[in-house]
């Protein structure tokens, strides 16, 4: 599955953005860990996004936020 994703998320969806075709991916996995927010996605060239109360949207591809900050 590695492989098929990396190919998916590296040559396939990139080429869907730049014909501007609109696209779903799957649900982001999260869980909070120690007070952080761990964040996961099955393409590994996704940037995850998130928001605090719905508003200003950020890009981490680590440990998220912690809890209450």
């Amino acid at each position: 599955m590695g492989q098929f994703s990396n190919l998916i998320g590296y040559k396939e969806l990139p080429k869907l953005d730049k014909a501007n075709i609109h696209y779903r991916l799957p649900i982001v996995g999260a869980v909070i860990n120690k007070g952080y927010l761990d964040a996961n996605t099955s393409f590994s060239s996704v940037q995850v996004e998130y928001s605090k109360e719905g508003k200003n949207y950020n890009v981490d591809k680590s440990r998220l936020f912690k809890k209450g900050k």
